[in-house]
């Protein structure tokens, strides 16, 4: 069983799911689909893993489909920017479980989070967000510009 009782008060029971996405992390393939249609089909398939493979709308068929893994770690979230630093060992795809919407904007920086760069943010996984990281240690910074 994939869930854990945590918490039970009364008729209250609080369970963790142990099968949970991380809410930051690489996968290793994606697979493009611009149509909603086929996304959701894709989403449901019990084969397919959203953990290793990522549904990419609007991604340039002739770039890379095929990533390295690597880590993920939140350093500052807030309600208008998140800071996630990374470290891969090749050109990798990160997805943050986060809604997609087109006022956020990305920006790929070194470690220290200085020398960004803009990037492109796709709508992932029908509903996410997911960026492109190039190889080594770098800060990736989301920010809304509604704020």
């Amino acid at each position: 069983m994939h869930l854990k009782k945590v918490y039970a008060f009364g008729q209250t029971k609080v369970y963790e799911n142990k099968n949970a996405l991380p809410r930051a992390f690489f996968v290793q393939n994606i697979i493009i689909e611009n149509l909603p249609q086929a996304q959701m089909h894709d989403l449901f398939n019990e084969q397919l893993s959203l953990r290793k493979t990522a549904i990419i709308d609007g991604y340039d068929p002739k770039n890379t489909l095929s990533f390295s893994s690597g880590s993920a770690a939140i350093s500052t979230y807030g309600p208008s920017r998140v800071t996630i630093k990374t470290d891969n060992s090749g050109e990798g795809f990160l997805v943050l479980t986060d809604m997609f919407y087109p006022t956020w904007h990305a920006s790929i920086c070194d470690s220290e989070g200085q020398n960004c760069q803009g990037t492109m943010i796709y709508r992932t996984d029908f509903a996410f967000r997911g960026v492109r990281i190039p190889r080594g240690q770098h800060s990736v910074v989301f920010r809304d510009s509604l704020f």
